[in-house]
């Protein structure tokens, strides 16, 4: 198994450079077709949604629907999947920044009681989130 960083993750999804992304899409591939799985850190998948919504045609929707299908991928193993698909879900149903909603689940899954932030929309929309 090998990890994928960001930048190839999205040149393989954004397909934006047609030597990096023609790079990108080889070696995953490659590496797929021997039968090697492909890992995505939590981390990665947080940079992913920021590269994502940062284009200027952008909307919310389809970087959440970008972002389910990686987590769909049988091959790919993301790392705190379950961190992530919950994530996924407050974002699309809650007014917060990806980065809080994966913040608050991996703080939920990992025994917290809350989360103490000073984003304002995150203290409305996800439980136990709190002014420190």
């Amino acid at each position: 198994m090998i990890g994928l960083d960001t930048n190839v993750l999205a040149r393989y999804l954004l397909d934006d450079d047609r030597t990096q992304s023609a790079r990108a899409r080889r070696a995953i591939f490659d590496r797929l077709d021997r039968g090697e799985s492909l890992m995505i850190c939590a981390a990665a998948v947080l940079e992913l949604e920021w590269v994502l919504k940062s284009r200027p045609d952008s909307k919310k929707a389809d970087v959440i629907a970008m972002l389910r299908a990686i987590t769909e991928v049988r091959e790919l193993v993301i790392d705190d999947d379950d961190c992530v698909i919950e994530a996924l879900h407050s974002y699309e149903n809650a007014n917060a920044d990806f980065a809080e909603c994966l913040f608050h689940a991996i703080y939920r899954r990992r025994g917290c009681d809350g989360m103490l932030t000073f984003d304002r929309r995150a203290q409305r929309a996800l439980t136990g989130s709190m002014v420190p």
